[in-house]
């Protein structure tokens, strides 16, 4: 067996023979202590060490300067850093940074508590030592020593700072297409299969995932490889459902490569501290069983003319904050091969779909934005392939983006049923089978082909992403750009000044409407109209998620001493409103100091949702009241936030919060549920908003509707179901 391991950043594609999976304690142990990679210095290798801080929940402004002893640094780079709060300055080896006020909490997705900076050493010699200053404490210990231990860490009361090593040849590295059985010319065919999702008891996916293998098998041009996408195994990835993708895959006639996708591992994985790699134990056994390569899950490799990465992404807790160094590597190796056309297979989309929850349900902003910028960054990349979303072929059509010269496209799933987007597929037919990748020297062309035999190709040119249309997709909250008042508050300049999240379009009778309306205004000659419905095109058996992606919002800045008063005006649509519904309109109004979000209230028109950030989100804790009034008619509402926040939180008070920013948010949802309890509910919620407005001085009375106090919304008038089948797990 050989085990391919990238031995160092400078020496890309070497292979060390090992009984790489039994044996890899044993080989981290062995690294401590002999040569691996460039000889720089008495030990002979360059190094990394990754210094990680994180809050315990209470916002600190953490400084730190590193001194070392008998050492040379080559670079400090910073990860996950907020623009504008925290600053690396690598000259004089130090950096500024404010730990997150939220605790550490066992996310699906990466969150944004942790800051990294990851050092490279040039140079390091056995009485090589690092000392850190720490908020004026000291901190010291043997560089080389962390290649032994988990890690080394400070805590200093409500924070603390880690550093642990960072191997450079362990799960990343660069394969030989033949040693895999992978043979081509210039011109060749690839398949590619996304969410298989293969597991014990998942009978009828087993079943469309055999289907798909035979299909492969009877293709007239038999393809070089098969890549499954991520997600090849359902659940958690266990022994049996791995098994069940052995069975499945074995049957296959041409090579199969994997991708690590956010199934393969245990939901609550944890890769601290220090380097753990016991999560994917599961997978690396079983990539090995079906092609022979150990232990890899960021590899690359040549085929033809074009080159070919394999980008895991498992969509864990922090996993992408303790593997900086695979940005890194991805940057190496994508500059290396510039020359190269370039195809990337990665899991999770970076860009966005427009349906819950796979708007939550994915990359931190950081993690995403650092991807896009390095795929983008040389040019060579032609093609992202991507998954998760289970999404119709149709709109896999209709999501597929160019971005920076990039064409990114997200797969339906190959043997899992399609999510519902509202509109029919087509055909009529489910999205099931796979893509069809062929190349003819420096070009690609991309095919999908369904379980009943269609063919559908992809166009040559995408519509163009542009990230100033969608900037909560490209940016976190806090970081919208924020005026000294509210403006365009009445609409006339249509929807300029408020941000958007990007909704998914059906062509036909569209489940939410957002956009001026000059019939119904309550001043001037527009108001803000917002529509939300249950989506249409209803197959037993899809996921139904809870639509909470249409809304508006704008951020304002506040003054030391601003208490503000939130003025707005609303007409319910009668025709479009059952009282009881499983939908809802809301104003939300949240307070940030720098990037931490410290208020969070909603004002509910009709039925409330606990989750108004939708599915997935790690906010849930709001405070809910209802400003619901009679349809049909104009309605005035004047929100005191101080007020009302003094009032319902019992360990805070606004003045001690130290706003610097208001981020108004206008939104409409529903529950967008088929089962047999809500099948006969509308679902469906239209409102007209008009003059928004904040006055700085509130200091007047309630908050009021029509001059009557706003009460706190009732618990019973708040949805608390969140799974995708709407039921189950009560708010706590």
């Amino acid at each position: 067996m050989q085990l391919k391991f990238l031995r160092c950043l400078n020496c890309e594609g070497e292979d060390m023979s090992a009984k790489a999976f039994a044996l890899r304690v044993v080989v981290l142990l062995a690294m401590s202590l002999s040569v691996v990679g460039c000889a720089t210095g008495e030990t002979g290798e360059r190094m990394l060490v990754r210094f990680d801080m994180g809050g315990k929940g209470e916002q600190v402004d953490l400084n730190v300067k590193l001194k070392i002893e008998n050492a040379k640094i080559a670079r400090l780079t910073d990860y996950f850093f907020e623009a504008g709060e925290d600053k690396l300055n690598a000259r004089t080896h130090s950096w500024i940074c404010k730990t997150d006020s939220i605790p550490g909490q066992s996310a699906p997705m990466s969150g944004r508590s942790v800051d990294v900076v990851l050092v490279e050493f040039a140079e390091l010699k056995d009485s090589s030592r690092l000392l850190a200053e720490v908020n004026g404490q000291q901190w010291s210990f043997d560089i080389l020593g962390l290649k032994t231990r988990d890690q080394e860490s400070k805590s200093l009361g409500s924070v603390y700072l880690s550093a642990n090593w960072l191997p450079q040849d362990l799960e990343i590295g660069q394969i030989k297409a033949g040693e895999v059985g992978i043979k081509a010319g210039d011109d060749f065919d690839f398949v590619i299969f996304s969410d298989t999702h293969a597991g014990e008891g998942n009978h009828e996916v087993n079943e469309y995932l055999a289907r798909c293998v035979e299909m492969v098998n009877k293709l007239q041009t038999r393809p070089a490889f098969v890549l499954i996408n991520g997600d090849a195994t359902t659940g958690q990835g266990t022994d049996e459902d791995f098994q069940a993708l052995l069975n499945a895959t074995k049957k296959c006639e041409v090579p199969v490569l994997l991708e690590v996708g956010n199934h393969e591992t245990p939901y609550k994985s944890d890769f601290s501290p220090g380097y753990r790699l016991e999560p994917l134990d599961r997978f690396f056994e079983t990539q090995s069983k079906i092609n022979g390569v150990d232990n890899l899950i960021l590899y690359s490799f040549d085929l033809g003319k074009w080159h070919f990465v394999v980008c895991p992404d498992p969509l864990r807790n922090h996993f992408w904050e303790t593997h900086p160094h695979y940005f890194e590597w991805l940057d190496r190796n994508l500059k290396k091969n510039k020359d190269r056309p370039t195809i990337i297979f990665h899991h999770i989309h970076p860009l966005p779909i427009g349906i819950n929850p796979m708007t939550n349900y994915v990359n931190s902003t950081q993690t995403r934005n650092k991807m896009l910028s390095i795929f983008t960054k040389f040019g060579n990349v032609k093609y992202v392939f991507t998954g998760h979303t289970h999404i119709p072929l149709k709109a896999s059509f209709k999501t597929a983006r160019t971005y920076k010269g990039t064409k990114f496209i997200n797969l339906p799933a190959t043997s899992n049923p399609a999510r519902n987007f509202g509109e029919s597929d087509f055909g009529n037919e489910g999205s099931r089978g796979f893509a069809i990748v062929s190349i003819r020297g420096n070009k690609a062309q991309v095919n999908y082909k369904m379980l009943n035999g269609d063919v559908y190709g992809f166009p040559e040119s995408f519509a163009e992403f542009i990230p100033a249309e969608h900037p909560i997709w490209m940016m976190d909250e806090w970081e919208l750009p924020a005026n000294d008042r509210l403006t365009n508050g009445g609409f006339e300049d249509g929807l300029a000044d408020w941000a958007k999240q990007y909704m998914y379009p059906e062509d036909e009778n569209p489940s939410n409407i957002r956009q001026v309306n000059s019939v119904l205004k309550h001043n001037g000659d527009h108001s803000l109209h917002m529509f939300c419905r249950r989506r249409g095109y209803y197959v037993p058996g899809d996921n139904r998620m809870t639509q909470t992606l249409n809304c508006l919002q704008q951020a304002v800045k506040l003054s030391e001493n601003a208490r503000p008063l939130v003025k707005a005006s609303y007409l319910l649509d009668g025709d479009n409103y059952t009282e009881g519904d499983q939908s809802g309109a809301c104003i939300r109004v949240e307070g940030y100091k720098g990037s931490n979000r410290k208020m969070r209230l909603c004002y509910w028109i009709g039925r409330g949702y606990f989750k108004p950030r939708g599915l997935w989100n790690q906010w849930q804790d709001y405070y809910h009241f209802d400003i619901t009034a009679s349809p049909d008619n104009w309605h005035d509402v004047a929100l005191n936030i101080e007020k009302d926040f003094n009032a319902v939180t019992k360990t805070e008070k606004y003045a001690d919060l130290e706003l610097d920013k208001l981020m108004v948010i206008l939104q409409v949802w529903n529950l967008n549920q088929h089962n047999e309890a809500d099948q006969d509910k509308p679902m469906r919620i239209g409102v007209y908003f008009d003059d928004i407005d904040i006055d700085f001085d509130g200091t007047g009375s309630a908050s009021m509707v029509d001059g009557e106090i706003v009460e706190v919304k009732p618990e019973d008038e708040i949805e608390s179901r969140w799974l995708m089948g709407g039921m189950g797990n009560e708010r706590k």
